[in-house]
């Protein structure tokens, strides 16, 4: 229970005073479809797991399976305008078998051949997953190499590091750890842990799964409390930096770090939840207030960081 009702952010405050007002509708389709965000990110430097292919229609799925089954390393399968991590698919390798046939070895189905590969990346392309329902595509992305820290607290996936962004300020921040509750994904809803950080530290200070405050990870026993999130400032930078990608104003950032490459922008949601209060033991209207009151116009992504750790509390 939050100590201040009044900074709890309620879903008709989050529609009418901030999606409503801040988010351009005509811009949505950037951070909702994950194509349009990899190529717009890549037009303006924002870093992101390499793009290995792109696949529109079914008629494409025979030769881009030829290519797909002659990929040495892992890879991921994102449909386009999926939602919640719904579809996403990680293929660990491929082989094959004496009869010419590859197998697809999943971290969340185990073996495919390739014809139940096929049909599942079929049912993406009919729009199974997709967040309007109708007919989707599909993004092949480098699969994610997890930092020793991550992944000895949390070894069934990768967490990911939900950055609230308003007017291009991080405003609150919390990191996502997947579970086997929740299938090695870092949804919530389904059982990951959520850890609220410290704007200013980068430090874990409080942590919940299932809406229950826990001190440790429920898998591996390891301590969540006063871990701090490597390359900090550089993942601050990244979601203050990944705002200007789009007209959007009030903004949910995702960003992974990866073990080679640092900070990489995951996705964006122009619709980002209300469970990083929970996550943060506080309420973000505190933190909107203070911004929308006394944040300078036509500072760069650094200043506004800058702003950010010094005005944020």
């Amino acid at each position: 229970m939050f100590k201040f009702n009044k900074d709890i952010l309620t879903n008709n405050f989050r529609i009418s005073q901030l999606i409503q007002k801040y988010n351009q509708r005509e811009d949505y389709p950037i951070v909702d479809n994950k194509i349009l965000t990899a190529k717009k990110a890549q037009t303006f430097n924002v870093p992101i797991p390499e793009n290995l292919l792109f696949i529109e229609t079914h008629g494409q799925l025979k030769p881009k399976l030829e290519i797909l089954s002659k990929l040495d390393d892992s890879f991921v399968v994102k449909p386009s305008e999926g939602t919640q991590g719904g579809g996403i698919l990680i293929v660990d390798k491929v082989s094959s078998t004496n009869d010419s046939d590859h197998i697809f070895h999943t971290t969340r189905l185990g073996s495919l051949n390739i014809y139940e590969f096929k049909h599942y990346l079929s049912g993406i392309l009919s729009g199974l997953y997709s967040l309007k329902g109708h007919k989707d595509f599909i993004l092949i992305q480098e699969k994610i190499s997890n930092i020793n820290v991550f992944h000895e607290i949390s070894p069934s996936g990768i967490p990911d590091i939900r950055i609230i962004v308003l007017l291009g300020f991080p405003i609150m921040a919390m990191i996502r750890f997947p579970t086997l509750l929740s299938g090695g994904r870092g949804n919530l809803h389904l059982g990951a842990v959520g850890s609220g950080i410290h704007l200013q530290s980068g430090k874990i200070f409080h942590s919940i799964q299932n809406n229950r405050s826990i001190d440790i990870h429920p898998d591996t026993g390891k301590q969540l409390l006063g871990l701090k999130i490597p390359l900090w400032e550089d993942v601050l930078e990244l979601a203050a930096r990944s705002s200007e990608i789009a007209r959007i104003g009030y903004l949910g950032v995702d960003i992974v770090v990866d073990k080679n490459k640092g900070a990489l922008l995951l996705e964006m949601n122009a619709r980002p939840g209300l469970s990083i209060q929970l996550a943060n033991q506080k309420g973000l209207r505190g933190a909107i207030n203070t911004v929308l009151k006394k944040a300078p116009p036509d500072l760069n992504y650094k200043d506004r960081v800058k702003w950010s750790l010094e005005n944020i509390k």
